[in-house]
């Protein structure tokens, strides 16, 4: 079974700069209506495959904490745009979720998880006093770098994974050609054989 995901084409990247225009919509105060019209298709389109799902759901949760964050918006929407860079690649590295390599497969679930994580403590900071927020800045900048880093670490996972399943697939194309190559050659000589002993039999059947 075949699954068309939208490409990363069709899921538009947010403007250079990582900041994005409020949009009129109040549903997507963060998001333009392209952009979330685009994650919701993508959502819909992975109902077959509940691990890209949950990674679309997940980045979209991120965006929906940002757009209600109280304290460090800036930094909160920084976060889900990085997430959402890795849900592209993803995106176009899944074209076909009936052919997912098992490596592949982990590293997408792995980064649901950490979707996961980042969201409780993006809320976590966001819902902090102002009194106690100021009180640990250096606490919540380190969250937030600790954040930052998880993400750097979940696109290099993935880059690996992705890399590898090329690296696989190179590998198949490379036998199947050998293979070509071996029937070619074994057919070659039934034809060199067939000539030869036709060869003989006109010979053999001349006056």
């Amino acid at each position: 079974m075949l699954f068309s995901f939208p490409s990363r084409a069709r899921l538009k990247h947010p403007p250079k700069g990582g900041r994005l225009k409020l949009s009129s919509s109040p549903k997507t105060k963060l998001l333009s209506d392209v952009l979330w019209t685009s994650m919701v298709a993508l959502r819909e389109s992975a109902d077959a495959f509940p691990p890209l799902k949950s990674a679309v759901c997940g980045t979209m949760a991120l965006w929906d904490i940002a757009k209600r964050a109280k304290h460090s918006k800036a930094d909160a929407c920084a976060i889900a745009l990085r997430a959402q860079e890795i849900l592209h690649l993803i995106a176009d590295a899944v074209p076909d979720a009936s052919a997912i390599p098992e490596p592949l497969l982990r590293s997408i679930t792995r980064f649901t998880v950490l979707l996961d994580d980042i969201g409780s403590s993006m809320q976590l900071i966001s819902d902090t006093p102002t009194i106690s927020r100021l009180m640990h800045l250096n606490r919540n900048e380190q969250m937030l770098q600790r954040i930052r880093t998880q993400l750097d670490e979940a696109q290099r996972d993935f880059d690996t994974a992705s890399n590898l399943r090329i690296e696989v697939q190179q590998a198949q194309m490379a036998l199947k050609h050998s293979e070509i190559r071996l029937e070619i050659k074994d057919l070659s000589q039934t034809a060199t054989t067939l000539l030869t002993y036709t060869r003989f039999i006109v010979f053999l059947a001349a006056p």
